[in-house]
């Protein structure tokens, strides 16, 4: 078993030291390994699995800023998308415009009988 009190002062610290991070605790690179995840795309699930968390909720209270930037993408993504549903729907329609003469999708419909 590997105890923090026996590990700690004979092999984290001195190793800390060695390498200029005096101070650096276990817990502090807990919570570089969960930023380094998220930056790198994580979603919140694999960082709770990652992380032991009991569940996404406690993940994200504790990370939820680290998420923040993922909106910005998500609605980049979203904005794509909807330009390219768009550019296809008319794409379509000019295609079937051009095929059958008698049906033109870009003028008014015709009005439909009351009767």
């Amino acid at each position: 078993m590997l105890r923090n009190t026996n590990f700690r002062p004979r092999f984290f610290d001195p190793a800390a030291e060695k390498v200029g991070l005096l101070g650096l605790t276990p817990h502090e690179l807990r919570h570089t390994a969960a930023s380094l995840a998220i930056a790198a795309g994580a979603n919140v699930k694999a960082v709770q699995l990652m992380l032991g968390h009991a569940s996404g909720a406690m993940t994200l209270d504790i990370y939820a800023g680290l998420f923040a930037d993922d909106l910005d993408a998500v609605a980049d993504r979203l904005d794509r998308a909807f330009v390219k549903v768009n550019a296809d729907q008319m794409r379509t329609k000019w295609r079937t415009s051009r095929s059958d003469q008698t049906e033109r999708p870009f003028e008014n419909p015709p009005e439909q009988g009351t009767g």
